[in-house]
């Protein structure tokens, strides 16, 4: 008797791990969006016009030879992340790693989001954390608020997901670097749990991304938030 129910509890936790796993969009949809990660393609993988003009936006200029030896080095990074299966690349480069499939929305640009991130080099060295902070990080998707490789990727990760970022130091701090904090030309790696989308489609004029405001200090909210603000050395 104990042996059937065994067997039964081992069938409902199949049953809830395959549920939380699955995504709403299948990887060969997804594919159609992004690109499952093959090295050869992937150091093949160009710059579009739109994110060059992205990463002028941003502060960022690409010098061909330290990007092609970004995808290289990123492209060994992931030999060693063999195990995940859902590896997925952007046109750009940007990669992404799916731990955990949420069983949420896929966001939206215009959407305000909540993420708990841990940043660090590809040496592993810890560059920021929100943990750092005590609370989470609010921010508002495709308007430019955050590194350019979140605003290309969260559009195409569901709301409760966990996930791993690995992007070109272009679409993150590129040749300036971040001040005492991240060297120029710098490949960071983005450990996320995106927590939820917090209001969607909310026009920007309405709504302005900040940290939870401490009401006993009586502290005013910061906004809108940019990430370099925050990250800080341990």
């Amino acid at each position: 008797m104990q042996f059937k129910y065994l067997i039964y509890l081992l069938l409902i936790c199949s049953c809830l791990f395959y549920c939380k796993r699955k995504p709403k969009k299948s990887i060969d949809q997804l594919a159609t969006q992004v690109k499952l990660f093959d090295k050869t393609d992937y150091i093949k993988s160009h710059i579009s016009d739109s994110s060059k003009i992205l990463i002028h936006d941003f502060g960022s200029l690409i010098d061909t030879t330290t990007y092609a030896s970004e995808l290289d080095t990123i492209a060994q990074i992931v030999a060693r992340e063999s195990k995940h299966e859902d590896v997925l690349y952007t046109p750009d480069g940007i990669l992404y790693i799916i731990q955990e499939y949420g069983g949420g929305n896929y966001p939206q640009d215009g959407d305000l989001l909540q993420v708990q991130v841990e940043t660090y080099t590809s040496s592993g060295q810890l560059i920021f954390s929100t943990n750092q902070l005590k609370q989470s990080l609010q921010f508002i998707l495709g308007k430019g608020q955050v590194v350019p490789c979140w605003d290309q990727v969260f559009k195409n990760v569901q709301e409760g997901s966990v996930f791993t970022i690995i992007a070109p130091s272009a679409f993150s701090y590129g040749k300036r670097g971040v001040k005492k904090s991240v060297p120029p030309n710098t490949i960071l790696r983005y450990e996320v749990k995106f927590e939820k989308i917090v209001t969607p489609n909310h026009p920007k004029d309405k709504i302005t991304p900040s940290m939870k405001v401490n009401e006993e200090k009586k502290e005013t909210p910061k906004s809108p938030i940019h990430l370099p603000d925050f990250i800080k050395i341990k």
